[in-house]
């Protein structure tokens, strides 16, 4: 059931990517690389932020499935409002652009509220040998599923001009609610084992206070944070690749459709890859090689922008730019999903089990300002350069992957008996 839940919420994703999809969306209605970069950093920031309030209200809850199944009504409500949305709208764009962004941030933010349980019944259930290769094949028929979902966004975005409607995106939004109901579905069927759990909820306040508490005496838990900070940095370019495209090369919105299709088949590809590399080598192999592939990304990006400037190799960009698209996505995609399946299996590793929540929420909710990372990125590409973007995002990269070399494995060690 977790697995069909995975792949079927991946498929639903890819209908509506944040990094490809809605990014196009948002230049279409704006023309501004920064309000692309708040749509999607917006579908990031709604995972993260309402963790550290969930983890203290469902830590001492031995069930906590019912959480689950209230967010994904409203997930699914939120899918189905902006597909009436997109389908009625005939107003202003920056108008509709504002609403879809309170749309998204509903949907994102349920599936923030639902993260914490779903971890927590992730780590009852599955034993940690496992776990990397759960989610591996979460990823892999997601990914393969989400392959020919982004070829229907392709079909469904395709007009004359070049420009799609808004009604075109509806139907997108509709099938990512059909798929993204199907998911949560199965997930609702998953049978969840009681633990031991803490005997009574603490003061919000005492549970705050946990987090420097974890920092101050988890080295690894340190480490981890930071890595996750640079990671961001290192990844925030990918989000300028369709902007870049459509303004430096004339690409059409419709490929959104072909570089979302490459997204989740370069996911699903590379979750066998890294789902046996992490079972045999362990998590933290899988987080520096991660960091390795994904440093090709801004690299080749930074290459073609280069390539543009001069007058001999430019007419050749142009032409033939999509192929560097997919190596692009392609890496890019593959390192954010083994360091995706990487940072879920270690968290759960160095977590103690009675305190699962309190380690996953504080970290989530920390590394929510990181999700703004995008939107940093469309304000550097535009007061100062794509190139530059390009090259920090790269840098950035290099430093996180000397940061997993600091990152190890230990036992679990209860911090907080006294609460």
């Amino acid at each position: 059931m977790t697995v069909g839940n995975g792949a079927l919420a991946s498929a639903g994703n890819a209908f509506i990517a944040g990094d490809t999809v809605l990014v196009g969306l948002a230049h279409q209605l704006t023309g501004s690389t920064v309000y692309g970069g708040m749509l999607s950093s917006m579908m990031a920031m709604g995972w993260l932020w309402p963790q550290l309030i969930v983890g203290s209200l469902v830590e001492h809850v031995e069930r906590k499935k019912p959480v689950y199944v209230y967010t994904a009504v409203v997930r699914l409500a939120s899918l189905i409002a902006l597909t009436l949305l997109l389908f009625s709208w005939h107003g202003g764009a920056r108008p509709l652009f504002w609403l879809i962004l309170l749309l998204v941030a509903a949907y994102s933010s349920a599936g923030g509220v639902c993260g914490v349980p779903f971890m927590d019944i992730v780590g009852k259930t599955i034993p940690q040998k496992r776990r990397s290769v759960l989610f591996a094949y979460r990823r892999l028929i997601g990914g393969v599923l989400g392959f020919f979902a982004g070829l229907m966004v392709h079909h469904f975005l395709a007009a004359k001009d070049g420009t799609p409607t808004t009604r075109q995106y509806a139907l997108l939004v509709a099938c990512a609610a059909a798929v993204s109901g199907l998911a949560y579905a199965m997930f609702t069927a998953v049978r969840e084992p009681v633990e031991p759990v803490a005997a009574a909820r603490v003061p919000f306040l005492t549970f705050l206070r946990r987090g420097p508490t974890i920092f101050r005496h988890d080295a690894n838990y340190r480490w981890f944070y930071l890595y996750k900070c640079f990671w961001a940095l290192g990844t925030m370019s990918q989000v300028l690749f369709v902007p870049y495209a459509v303004e430096h090369m004339g690409a059409p919105y419709r490929l959104t459709g072909w570089f979302s299709a490459v997204v989740m088949l370069a996911a699903g590809v590379s979750s066998v890859v890294w789902g046996h590399l992490s079972q045999r080598r362990g998590e933290v192999a899988l987080l520096k090689w991660s960091a390795v592939i994904n440093f090709a990304s801004p690299l080749m990006a930074l290459l073609l922008a280069g390539m543009l400037r001069h007058t001999a190799t430019a007419a050749l960009v142009k032409t033939h730019y999509l192929w560097a698209y997919i190596i692009m996505f392609g890496c890019g995609t593959a390192a954010i999903n083994g360091a995706g399946i990487g940072n879920m299996v270690y968290l759960l590793a160095i977590s103690p089990p009675k305190r699962r929540p309190t380690y996953v929420a504080f970290v989530n909710t920390l590394s929510a300002p990181l999700v703004c990372a995008p939107i940093l990125a469309g304000i550097l590409a535009r007061t100062l350069s794509y190139e530059l973007t390009f090259a920090l995002s790269a840098a950035a990269t290099l430093i996180s992957l000397c940061l997993t070399f600091l990152l190890r494995k230990k036992g679990h060690s209860d911090l907080f008996e006294d609460d």
